[in-house]
Order: C-alpha cells, then sequence, then structure tokens
C-alpha cells in the first residue's frame, strides 16, 4: 500500500467522513487516493479557500464531535490553511490537516513552492509547530505508521488541538506496507480516567455550604455532549446557572435555573447576580478567559471558584482559582450527578433574577462628511432585526456567530432554542469564519437539523464565495448577513477611543443579494434583501415555508446604527431591559 492511499484508508475507516480543501500539484494523491478508496464513505469536500477549508474543518468538529481533516497544497495554499488551524490551536479543536510539500528530492533546490526551510526558504515545520500540538514530515517511510498513529491520536491527548502532517508529494508513491498489529489498538480514543473520590467529594461539600452557587457551562461541555448531565447537576444541586459567550446555547435558555450569558457581550443581570450574591462558582468546560468572562475579574477573585477541564498550568494567572480538576466535562458531571442523587441537597431558597440585556441605544458615525440619519420608524436597526430572527432559529440545529459587533448582538438579545448547538471563535477571531464554517456543522447532520449563520456584510466578502460550496452540496443553511457598509466593530471603537476619526473601516455601498444571487439558480439558492422589520420577516416565512430545504441568503440593510451590547463600548449605568 503506498502511503497516499494508506492514509485515505484508515481516515475512512475512522468514519471521519469528510476531506476539506483545496486540491494543488503537491497534495493531488490524497484526492486521487479518495476518489479510488473513499467508498462514499469519505469524500472530498472543495472549498473555495483553504482557510474556508480549515473553518469547515473546526466546526464539524465541535459541533459533531469528531475529528475534522483538511487539507492544502504546498506554498501559499499551506499559509491559507494556516489561518483556520490557528484558530483551532487557540480554542482546543481536534483537526489533521494534510498539508502537501514540494517533493524531498528538489528541497533546497529552488522548487516552486518550497517551504523546506533549506537554502532561505520558508521553514514550513516551525510555522506549524507554533500553531499546533504535533507536526510529523512523513520524510521516511520506514516511520509512516508510527508517525501517523501520533498525528491521529495528539488532537485528543492532553489539551486537544490541531496536528498537521507534512506530506513530501514523492514520499506519498512510496510503499508503506499493511497497518501494523498495534496500530488499531493506538489511535483509539483513550478511555477517560475516573475522578478521585476526595476531589468530587470537596466539591460536593462546597456546594452543601454555598447559599448561592452558580456553574458555568463552557463549549467544553457541549463537545463532550455533556449537556443532559450538566441539567441533572443542577436540578439535582439546586444551583443557577450561567452559559459563556463561547457557547450561549449549551443550557436551556427557558430552563427556571438559566440566568443568563457571561462574558464580553454577556446578559448585566448575569453578571450582576454573580458580583452581588453568588459565593461558590463551579467553572466546568470553560478557562474563563477575558472575553468569556467579561465584567466579572473582581466577582471570580471573592468566590470560591472551582475550575473544572482545565491544567494548573493552563489557568489565567488573573483567576484566583481554589480547586483545579483535570478532567473532561463528561467525566466530571457524570460522577457529581451520581454523588448528588445518593446524597440529595435541600432546596435553597434563592430568587433566581430575570435575565435582562441592555436597551439598544441609537449612534451616529460620522463618514466622509455625512452621519448616518436615525430616530424614525422606517429605519432597522441589528435590535429590531434580532428580535424578528428569534422566531425563526432552528430547532435541534446550529446557529453559528461570525466576528463583529451584529455577532455580539445576537448572543446577548437571542434566546437560544433548547437543543440547538450554537458556535463563535474566539480564538484567533478571524471575519468569515461562521460563513464558511457553516458547511462542516451542516455536513452529517440529521436531515431534519438546519443552520442558521449571523454575520456581517465584512465576512460575508471575505468567504462568501463558500456559499457556493453549500449551493454544490444542496445544504440547508441560511445566511443572514447584516450589511451597514462597514465593520462595524472597528468602527465603533474609533467612534469610541480616536473621536470619531473613522479610517480603513468603511466602503462604498455593496448589494450583498446581487452577488449572492450568482452563486446560484433560483431552483438552488435562496436570495432575499430586507431594509425593515415587516420586510424581514415576510422574507423569513417565506424561506422557512418554501425554501428551507435548500441554502439561502437573507441581507439585511440596516439603516440606523446602535452601540453593540459589548461591556468595553457602555457606560456604567446604561439602561437594561427584559431579554427575552
Amino acid at each position: 500500500m503506498i502511503m497516499a492511499d494508506a492514509i485515505v484508508t484508515v481516515l475512512r475507516d475512522m468514519d471521519l467522513r469528510y476531506l476539506f480543501g483545496v486540491s494543488g500539484a503537491n497534495i493531488e494523491h490524497i484526492h486521487d487516493a479518495v476518489y479510488r478508496l473513499g467508498e462514499g464513505r469519505f469524500t472530498s469536500i472543495m472549498a473555495k479557500t483553504e482557510f474556508g477549508a480549515a473553518f469547515m474543518a473546526d466546526v464539524r468538529a465541535r459541533t459533531h464531535r469528531t475529528l475534522g481533516v483538511c487539507c492544502a497544497t504546498s506554498g501559499g495554499g499551506m499559509m491559507n490553511l494556516a489561518v483556520g488551524i490557528a484558530e483551532s490551536y487557540a480554542q482546543e479543536v481536534p483537526v489533521l490537516a494534510l498539508v502537501g510539500q514540494t517533493p524531498l528530492s528538489q528541497e533546497g533546490c529552488g522548487a516552486f513552492q518550497d517551504s523546506s526551510g533549506k537554502a532561505q526558504t520558508v521553514d514550513g515545520r516551525a510555522l506549524w509547530q507554533s500553531i499546533s500540538k504535533c507536526v510529523v514530515k512523513m520524510d521516511t517511510p520506514a516511520l509512516f505508521w508510527t508517525q501517523f498513529a501520533e498525528a491521529l491520536t495528539a488532537p485528543f491527548t492532553g489539551r486537544p488541538g490541531p496536528a498537521v502532517m507534512l506530506l513530501p508529494r514523492d514520499m506519498m508513491q512510496c510503499e508503506v506496507g499493511e497497518p501494523p498489529s498495534w496500530f488499531a489498538s493506538r489511535i483509539k480514543p483513550a478511555v477517560a480516567k475516573a475522578l478521585c473520590s476526595t476531589l468530587l467529594s470537596d466539591v460536593l461539600t462546597a456546594i452543601k455550604a454555598a447559599k448561592n452557587p452558580v456553574l458555568i457551562l463552557g463549549s467544553g461541555v457541549a463537545r463532550q455532549d455533556a449537556q443532559t448531565l450538566a441539567q441533572e447537576v443542577a436540578t439535582l444541586g439546586h444551583m443557577a446557572v450561567a452559559s459563556t459567550l463561547a457557547c450561549p446555547g449549551v443550557f436551556d435558555n427557558g430552563h427556571a435555573q438559566y440566568i443568563g450569558m457571561i462574558g464580553a457581550a454577556g446578559h448585566p443581570s448575569t453578571h450582576d447576580y454573580i458580583i452581588n450574591k453568588a459565593d461558590l462558582v463551579i467553572a466546568v468546560g470553560t478557562k474563563l478567559r477575558v472575553m468569556n468572562r467579561g465584567p466579572l475579574a473582581q466577582a471570580l477573585a471573592r468566590v470560591q471558584l472551582i475550575m473544572v477541564n482545565a491544567e494548573h498550568s493552563e489557568v489565567d494567572p488573573m483567576l484566583d482559582v481554589s480547586l483545579v480538576i483535570d478532567a473532561d466535562a463528561h467525566t466530571f458531571l457524570s460522577e457529581l450527578a451520581s454523588l448528588l442523587a445518593i446524597e440529595p441537597m435541600a432546596p435553597r431558597l434563592t430568587d433566581h433574577p430575570m435575565v435582562t440585556c441592555f436597551a439598544p441605544q441609537p449612534i451616529a458615525y460620522a463618514r466622509g462628511g455625512r452621519r448616518l440619519a436615525h430616530g424614525t420608524d422606517r429605519h432597522l436597526t441589528q435590535s429590531h432585526a434580532l428580535k424578528v430572527i428569534g422566531d425563526y432559529l432552528p430547532q435541534a440545529g446550529h446557529v453559528l456567530f461570525d466576528a463583529g459587533n451584529c455577532a455580539a448582538a445576537a448572543a446577548h438579545y437571542l434566546q437560544m432554542p433548547s437543543g440547538t448547538s450554537t458556535t463563535i471563535a474566539l480564538g484567533m477571531g478571524g471575519m468569515g469564519y461562521a460563513v464558511a464554517g457553516a458547511i462542516g456543522a451542516q455536513l452529517g447532520a440529521e436531515p431534519s437539523a438546519k443552520t442558521v449563520v449571523i454575520c456581517g456584510d465584512g465576512a460575508f466578502m471575505m468567504t462568501g464565495m463558500e456559499i457556493h460550496t453549500a449551493v454544490d452540496l444542496g445544504l440547508p443553511i441560511l445566511w443572514l448577513v447584516f450589511n451597514n457598509n462597514m465593520h462595524g466593530m472597528c468602527v465603533t471603537r474609533q467612534h469610541l477611543i480616536f473621536d470619531g476619526r473613522i479610517e480603513g473601516n468603511t466602503y462604498a455601498n455593496v448589494d450583498i443579494a446581487k452577488i449572492a444571487s450568482g452563486l446560484g439558480a433560483p431552483s438552488h439558492l435562496w436570495v432575499g434583501a430586507a431594509d425593515s422589520p415587516e420586510r424581514l420577516s415576510a422574507l423569513l416565512d417565506e424561506y422557512v415555508t418554501l425554501h428551507s430545504h435548500k441554502p439561502g441568503v437573507l441581507e439585511i440593510r440596516i439603516t440606523q446604527e446602535e452601540m453593540p451590547p459589548f461591556s468595553p463600548f457602555l457606560k456604567p449605568g446604561t439602561p437594561t431591559q427584559p431579554a427575552w
């Protein structure tokens, strides 16, 4: 068996199903092997860009709890792929990247796209080592199976993250033989170890002693498929529950014990409750980085803080942690639920707060000598649009937020349907992540599941061509594109920090709907544009009723700007209102 065939055969038999990528001279042996050996169980998904392919693999790994697989050829393809792999590294997402390289015999000899690091060429290995857990260069056929096993296990060992295989073109045609007898057992996922009973006893003692304990759930809970266990722990322990900006839908937003979302776009009532009342916080599946904890630094220093799913070396030094439990969210919640079932807690006389959000605040930016109008009923704002959109979010589907003001507002104002996954890129935070990543979420989903993307015009213009990939595949994804002809978050910062000097972040009017309509015939792609709440509601009705079996793009033309509900931008005393 040659190396390319061995790689594809193993990935096929691991039921990984999809290879996201853009082909090229030094990765084409992998695509040929998929053609010959994929058997319909492992197929190529042709992305429009390599960074789009990496975003797809990342979101597939997050939403389907698997290993995402992507590929690129050498040179510029490799460099583009690195954009998405850096996000996976920052957010601990298990991804395998197959990266073609020039033939070994041509390294350092002026070969096209050489990244061997020889003769003053780019050092590909050094590049990848800075943004991945494991880098192996397949330059010795005799070591192939050992290195391949390392690349397949590294994404799930210890801190999750991406692995990279550098594949010289000539090596992919070398004979590597059949898998060794030890190979299958080595690449099986490790069985989670039981927790120390003393640690669980300490947690149980802390819960019993607390008057107002809060369970904060991060994206690690969703990735471990531990949402039901989290609800069981919350119920048995009579604890308030908060989600994080990284995964606002990890807990049923309509549950009586849900007190809202924390983070830079979190709910003011949630922050107030933790600051003023909480005496114990148990954070599971989150490291409570700055974006996920928002304005809670002082409160988290005051309360007893237990962190689960984090190693001591990775705890933010700004946090005063009482107890760190290095265990996956599923194991911890499962064992704690069993213990609470044996030793039930007495109900607490706790008045959980009504979830509130910040009242929308109109804002006008100076743009080229004119100011955006505001204050009349005919204008469409983000908050108006989101109020309408809230009734059309998919049940048991996927919602993806892109970067910028619209993402912050969506996470803040929308009530997430129960059973729907929520994903946002908080690592590198690149625009266009959700636009492309939605394809990874929808592929392999249940037939009834739908995906909705909430993004801005800037994100659309970065990776919007990936919508054609969804048209090609017939995927039922709806892109809701908020268009205000600017990079809103950047403009807001310039307005607040630089005395309104707006530079490098606005552009001439762009017709998103017209661009999108060129990506597919009406029979294969639905397109609409709304500039009022009434028109938006009518178009969403039309899509859901008649077209939800295929991709759709709905341009939402924002004509009145609002201050985003983003804590660094808000002044103390900003008015609040009931969230839902």
